[in-house]
C-alpha cells in the first residue's frame, strides 16, 4: 500500500502567551482557518487504501500547515465507511510544518470515499477522495479477530496464507488444549516469540474447533479454511508436478526447497535445496509432541491438513533441513503442529 501525499494549506491564528509572568504561561490550542471553502486546492493523492485492511500508524496522509504563531494542534477528518484520519501535537515555530494524519479503521472495499478535513477551531473545511480497492490475493489479509496481518500467495487457482497462522492464547505445552471456547495455541518453549516468529502449534481437534469435515474453516478467519489433503496435493503440484500424492513420505525433487525460506536465519545447515520461489515462505516452526514436550525447530516444519487418517490420526505435510522435498505422512491428532490457511476463492 502506497502513503498518501496531500497538500493542504491551513492559517494558524495566534496562540496567545503572557511574557511578563514565565511562570503562568499556559499555551493556548491553535485553530485553524482552511483556504479552501469546500475543495482543498492543489490536493493530490497518490496512493490508495485498500479495503478490509485494518489502518496503522504506517497508512497516513501528509499535509503542510502555515504556522503564523507556536502551539498545539488537533486535525481530523470525519469518519467514512469505518475509518477516518488524526493527528495532534505541537507546532514549536512559525513557518511551514509538515505532518501526518494517521488513519484508523478499517475501510470498507471497492469505492470512492469523500472526507472532510477540519481543523481545532470551527472556520473552514476541505474534502478530498480515497480510492479504496477490493482485496485480492497477493495482498496483505488482516485477520479482524485480532488485528493480525498476514502476506498471501495465488498458487495457480488457490490462495493461501504466506505466513503461519497464530491466533488464540498461549497454555501451557504440558495441558491438551480443549474443547472450552477458549482458542488455544502453544508456543514452541512457550516462548510468545515464537508463536510471532514461527506461528502457533495446534492440536488437531482445537484446529479444527471440533468438527471432523474437511475443508471445515477451523480457526482460520472467516472466508478462509483449513486445507485438506488434497488441496495440499493440488499446492505441491503447482510447484513441483513430479511430486506424487499418494506417497507416504518425501516425493518430487524440489518441491520443499521451493517453499523454504533460503539461508541459515531461521533453517538449520544445509537447508537443502532452499530458494523460496514459489514464495511460500516456510520457516521450520518445529513441534509440540504427546504428553507435551518441543522438538525439530530449526530442523523441520509440520503442516495440518484438514482430512483424517482413522480416527486418531490426520494427514499432514513435512518440510526438513536435510532435503528439498515435502513429505506426507499421518501423525496421532495430539501433536501440535503448524497450520496455514487457504481461501474460500474459485
Amino acid at each position: 500500500m502506497y502513503r498518501d501525499r496531500i497538500i493542504i494549506c491551513f492559517t494558524l491564528l495566534l496562540g496567545f502567551f503572557s511574557p511578563e509572568i514565565p511562570a503562568q504561561v499556559f499555551q493556548q490550542p491553535a485553530v485553524y482557518t482552511i483556504v479552501a471553502d469546500t475543495i482543498c486546492l492543489g490536493l493530490e493523492v497518490n496512493g490508495r487504501y485498500q479495503g478490509l485492511l485494518r489502518l496503522t500508524s504506517e497508512e497516513y496522509i501528509t499535509i503542510k500547515v502555515n504556522v503564523s504563531a507556536p502551539g498545539s494542534y488537533s486535525i481530523a477528518t470525519n469518519t467514512v465507511n469505518g475509518y477516518r484520519f488524526t493527528a495532534s501535537g505541537i507546532f514549536p515555530s512559525t513557518g511551514l510544518h509538515e505532518i501526518h494524519l494517521s488513519g484508523s479503521g478499517m475501510p470498507v472495499c471497492g469505492q470512492i470515499d469523500q472526507f472532510s478535513v477540519m481543523g481545532s477551531g470551527p472556520e473552514g473545511s476541505c474534502t478530498f477522495s480515497v480510492i479504496v480497492l477490493s482485496w485480492r490475493c497477493g495482498r496483505a489479509f488482516t485477520d479482524t479477530r485480532d488485528s493480525q496481518n498476514y502476506r498471501t500467495v495465488l498458487m495457480g487457482t488457490q490462495c493461501w496464507m504466506a505466513h503461519n497462522l497464530n491466533v488464540g492464547m498461549q497454555i501451557s505445552s504440558l495441558r491438551n488444549q480443549k474443547n472450552d471456547g477458549v482458542t488455544e495455541k502453544f508456543c514452541y518453549n512457550g516462548n510468545e516469540g515464537n508463536c510471532r516468529t514461527y506461528g502457533g502449534l495446534y492440536q488437531w481437534d482445537e484446529l479444527m474447533q471440533y468438527t471432523t469435515t474437511p475443508g471445515g474453516q477451523g480457526l482460520c478467519p472467516a472466508g478462509w479454511h483449513i486445507p485438506t489433503d488434497e488441496e495440499w496435493c493440488i499446492l505441491t503440484q503447482y510447484i513441483d508436478p513430479s511430486v506424487d500424492c499418494n506417497t507416504i513420505g518425501a516425493s518430487g525433487t524440489n518441491c520443499g526447497g521451493k517453499m523454504k525460506e533460503p539461508g541459515t536465519r531461521h533453517w538449520a545447515l544445509p537447508n537443502e535445496g532452499a530458494t523460496n520461489s514459489s514464495d511460500f515462505d516456510a520457516l521450520p516452526s518445529g513441534y509440540r509432541d504427546y504428553p507435551g514436550s518441543f522438538n525439530s525447530l530449526p530442523y523441520e516444519a509440520f503442516f495440518w491438513t484438514s482430512t483424517e487418517c482413522g480416527e486418531a490420526h490426520a494427514w499432514n505435510r513435512g518440510l526438513h533441513y536435510y532435503e528439498g522435498e515435502m513429505s506426507r505422512d499421518d501423525y496421532i491428532k495430539s501433536n501440535g503442529f503448524a497450520a496455514r490457511c487457504v481461501h474460500n476463492y474459485q
